[in-house]
């Protein structure tokens, strides 16, 4: 192997682990939160008289409060679509930092693909917010 191919390898690794690393905190860390969440729902759930539970079931707005106590449309919906174009973003600087070290241009464009899909995640999940601050 000639030098700037072993630099160009230690690079791609290097820019893997790093990337890797990042990915795995904040999975840990949204994991984290997911559990919180999870337990203060099933606190509230258990505390909640049964008089109210079904008073509440019955009010127009049922189906937010179903979805309130059971946590869906949350990966779905506005802060699922922000955190997912966040991910996106670091993951395509990193890959972007990554071809600039290596002189990597397929690797830039990998990094140029990912940056654009969080850009476009962001913009969904800030119309998404948007349209439910309008409704509500």
């Amino acid at each position: 192997m000639r030098a700037y191919q072993v630099d160009n390898l230690i690079a791609i690794t290097a820019s893997f682990f790093i990337v890797l690393t990042i990915t795995l905190i904040v999975v840990r860390a949204w994991r984290r939160a997911f559990e919180a969440q999870h337990e203060l729902r099933r606190q509230l759930i258990d505390r909640i008289a049964p008089d109210d539970l079904a008073r509440m079931l019955e009010s127009p707005d049922r189906a937010r409060v179903i979805a309130a106590l059971t946590g869906s449309g949350e990966a779905s919906g506005a802060s699922g679509a922000i955190g997912r174009g966040l991910m996106l973003l670091l993951i395509g600087a990193a890959l972007g930092v990554s071809a600039a070290t290596s002189h990597l241009p397929l690797v830039g464009i990998a990094g140029m693909v990912a940056f654009a899909a969080g850009l476009a995640q962001l913009i969904v999940g800030a119309l998404m917010k948007r349209e439910r601050e309008r409704h509500s």
